[in-house]
């Protein structure tokens, strides 16, 4: 797999300027969403962002608003996968710098690999917190929101060293090796473990940027603006089968008022999260 940040710059700086730029929300396929099916999306794209923000933690709105079997289900459609002829690595969609052997989608347990995605997914919202707290929005847009010290600038000293002392991790905002791949059962809960101290080490540092920043509130009203406009549309054939969920199932992809951009399933009657990521397409 390629690397799919920037050469010697943050891996999430790709990430940020889709994001901020007008074409960020990719367009799934156009049919058949109903206005109802509409309405519900919209509102579990709210009560997403609004989750979020409250509780800056990816593994809390999960336990809400996700699918019990979501990674389990990506998990299936990783070990389905062909990827052409020798495909032997795979990465999380979503996630950047981090590869795995495609065996370990069979071989690790099912709660590490939520560990480093909810890890993940949190640092990146981190980053993407705290240049929106820091930063106008036509400021972002330009080379504010390309610069590695702004970037970076949320992570204290302690968290880029745990980061670092891990192989695989330390690619995950920096590129400063070659490609590292996760290839044992051990080495993912490892992983998962730098992950996570490295979100405890960095929540006193993003309270304080969110603290001192000014645009935060403005930015956000912008991008819930903006994406607002994206119409609800049904995810693709091969959205559904990323997502591990066989064909014909019907799975809704909607753009949040954060920018996020979310693949819905129903179950139980209700609309539930199955793959949630800033647009990086």
């Amino acid at each position: 797999m390629k690397y799919v940040g920037l050469k010697k710059a943050p891996a999430c700086a790709l990430i940020l300027m889709f994001v901020l730029t007008p074409a960020a929300a990719a367009q799934a396929p156009a049919g058949g969403v109903t206005k109802e099916e509409e309405a519900e999306a919209r509102a579990a794209a709210a009560a997403f962002a609004g989750r979020l923000r409250e509780s800056q933690d990816f593994a809390a709105v999960a336990r809400e608003l996700y699918a019990d079997d979501f990674m389990s289900r990506q998990l299936k459609g990783l070990s389905d996968w062909t990827g052409g002829a020798g495909a032997k690595t795979f990465m999380l969609e979503g996630i950047p710098s981090l590869t795995f052997e495609r065996s370990l989608a069979k071989q690790a347990e099912v709660k590490d690999w939520e560990r480093v995605r909810f890890a993940a997914d949190d640092i990146l919202y981190f980053v993407f917190l705290s240049m929106l707290s820091g930063h106008s929005f036509e400021e972002l847009q330009g080379a504010a929101g390309q610069d590695a010290r702004n970037i970076l600038a949320v992570f204290p000293p302690e968290a880029v060293k745990v980061l670092n002392a891990n192989p695989a991790a330390s690619n995950f905002i920096m590129k400063k090796r070659g490609e590292v791949v996760v290839g044992t059962p051990e080495e993912l809960r490892a992983l998962a473990a730098t992950l996570e101290e490295a979100v405890r080490l960095t929540r006193p540092r993003l309270a304080e940027s969110l603290a001192k920043g000014k645009h935060l509130d403005a930015n956000l009203r912008l991008l819930g603006e903006g994406f607002a406009r994206d119409e609800v549309k049904l995810a693709s054939g091969d959205e559904a089968a990323a997502a591990g969920y066989p064909e014909g199932t019907r799975l809704l992809r909607v753009s949040a008022p954060n920018a996020y951009s979310l693949r819905l399933v129903r179950r139980g009657g209700v609309l539930k999260v199955v793959w949630a990521a800033l647009p990086s397409d």
